[in-house]
């Protein structure tokens, strides 16, 4: 089978841990070579998991459980990879549509129409870093004023007033 009875030895007999006696070319990457086989060659660590018939031994369960976490990892980490890949592709569809939208509404805007332009958003769970941020529509308590501020709105709505009043009379 794969190694000794006690599971000391990894699948397909193992020589050297972490890549130690690959070739001078050869990836040494622990993530993906943990081991070469007698003949030289870098094993994977797919390569390296037992048969579920072999699992007879209590260090070949565990060591099976182990590799089996990094395939895991690895799996994990591909999907993640392939996933931001589709995003920034999507930023770049969506960006390139709004470039057009631009151009949509100049040419409504000539017209003399409202636009038709579609705009593409993204939702809030394809960003979820957007629950974090807080609009200013979406605050609904009066906002705080410093009685400097306060008495600069006043100013201002008296003054406004005023000339409200006055434009009245001279029509």
């Amino acid at each position: 089978g794969a190694g000794d009875a006690d599971g000391t030895a990894a699948a397909g007999g193992a020589a050297a841990v972490g890549g130690a006696g690959l070739g001078a070319g050869a990836a040494t990457d622990p993530s993906t070579v943990l081991l070469t086989s007698a003949a030289g060659r870098a094993l994977t660590v797919r390569e390296l998991c037992y048969p579920p018939y072999d699992l007879y031994t209590e260090r070949r369960k565990i060591a099976q459980a182990l590799l089996r976490l990094e395939l895991v990892e690895q799996a994990k980490a591909t999907f993640n990879g392939e996933f931001d890949n589709l995003v920034a592709a999507k930023h770049k569809e969506i960006e390139k549509i709004r470039e057009k939208d631009v151009r949509v509404d100049e040419i409504c805007g000539e017209l003399g129409q409202p636009s038709l332009a579609y705009r593409p958003t993204f939702s809030e769970a394809e960003e979820p870093e957007r629950q974090l941020e807080v609009a200013d529509s979406e605050i609904e308590a009066k906002r705080w004023e410093s009685g400097e501020e306060r008495a600069k709105r006043e100013a201002a709505e008296k003054a406004a007033a005023e000339r409200a009043a006055g434009g009245d009379g001279d029509d």
